[in-house]
């Protein structure tokens, strides 16, 4: 484990994922010295566009796209 020396004590950690109803469900759990493995963040994730709308966003994008840091790929 990498970390800088203002960060907290990690031991280890997991990640489980889960494809539920069409939603993307995720958990990280964290263990320190101190504290066994337990979860500390967790997300919801929602599809709320069509695979049919990024195909079309993606198409619509100029050619010449600036470098900005965001990747789009078509």
């Amino acid at each position: 484990v990498a970390r800088t020396a203002a960060s907290r004590p990690y031991t280890g950690g997991k990640r489980l994922y889960g494809y539920v109803k069409s939603d993307l469900m995720w958990v990280g759990e964290k263990q320190t010295p101190e504290v066994e493995l337990r979860p500390y963040m967790s997300a919801h994730l929602k599809k709320v566009v069509t695979p049919e709308d990024v195909e079309r966003w993606a198409k619509a994008l100029p050619d010449d796209m600036p470098d900005d840091g965001i990747a789009f790929f078509k």
